[in-house]
């Protein structure tokens, strides 16, 4: 495990996972995406409601996985916080 200081980004076949705890949330910011609902209102019209949803899940020991697909993502923000270590 790296220092709390640091990063640690490790790649599997179909997930990755971003340790530790601190920057694995540092993580979870990039990992969002907006999915917009609409619902009826009174008037017989519709209301857009946008929301932010993760495309990530955190595990029992604090990391967090992501598809290996969204590594770049997390990876360029970490980098400029300066947690980064490969």
């Amino acid at each position: 495990m790296p220092p709390s200081t640091s990063a640690l980004i490790e790649i599997g076949s179909l997930f990755a996972s971003v340790q530790p705890a601190n920057a694995a949330a540092l993580a979870a910011s990039a990992l969002r995406y907006t999915r917009t609902t609409f619902a009826a209102n009174r008037s017989g019209g519709y209301v857009k409601k946008p929301r932010r949803e993760p495309f990530s899940t955190w595990e029992q020991d604090g990391s967090l996985r992501i598809l290996v697909g969204h590594v770049r993502r997390p990876k360029k923000l970490l980098e400029q916080a300066g947690q980064a270590r490969w």
